[in-house]
C-alpha cells in the first residue's frame, strides 16, 4: 500500500470520528480545517489525549484541546460547567479521547483493517511537548468549533 493511501485509509476515519463524536457526545459542530504533515514534534498547551495504536500500522493518536475547547466540551456533555481545569474535566476529556478513539477503530475495521487502540492517558499543562512515534508519518489535522480550535495528530507507520 502506497504512503498517500495509508494517509487517506488511515486518516479519514480518525476525522471522520472526531467530527461525530462531537457533534454526539457535546452538541458541537466541528469542521476540519486543514491537514498537513507534521514535522518535529509538536509544543501544547491545554489538555492532551494520547493513545497507542498497534496492528497494521503502529503510532500515536494525539487529540489537543485549549483549557476553554475543554471546558466548553465537558459542559457540553455533562452538563455541569466548570470555571477551571479540574479532575472531573480531565475525566471528561479522557472520555471523549476514548469515544473519538473507538469510533475510528470501528471506522477502520469496517474498512477490514485491524487495530488496537490503547485507552488514553490525558497530559495537562502548558507547553508540554508530543512527539511522534518514531519514523512514522504524522498528520496534525485542525478543526474549528463555536467553541474554539483544536487538533489531532496521527501518526502511522505500516507494521
Amino acid at each position: 500500500m502506497a504512503s498517500s493511501a495509508l494517509s487517506i485509509d488511515y486518516i479519514n476515519p480518525f476525522i471522520e470520528a472526531t467530527v461525530e463524536t462531537f457533534k454526539t457526545m457535546c452538541s458541537l459542530d466541528v469542521t476540519r480545517e486543514a491537514a498537513a504533515i507534521q514535522h518535529g514534534n509538536q509544543e501544547t498547551s491545554g489538555l492532551t489525549g494520547i493513545m497507542q495504536l498497534s496492528g497494521e500500522a503502529n503510532g500515536s493518536i494525539i487529540i489537543n484541546l485549549p483549557d476553554g475547547v475543554s471546558l466548553a466540551a465537558v459542559a457540553a456533555t455533562t452538563g455541569t460547567s466548570h470555571e477551571s481545569i479540574n479532575a472531573d474535566v480531565v475525566e471528561g476529556i479522557t472520555e471523549l479521547s476514548n469515544a473519538i478513539a473507538s469510533d475510528a477503530k470501528n471506522r477502520l475495521e469496517q474498512k477490514g483493517f485491524s487495530f488496537h487502540i490503547s485507552p488514553p492517558k490525558v497530559v495537562v499543562g502548558r507547553n508540554h511537548v508530543t512527539s511522534k512515534s518514531g519514523a512514522a508519518t504524522s498528520i496534525l489535522i485542525s478543526f474549528r468549533s463555536d467553541v474554539g480550535s483544536f487538533s489531532i495528530a496521527v501518526s502511522l507507520k505500516k507494521g
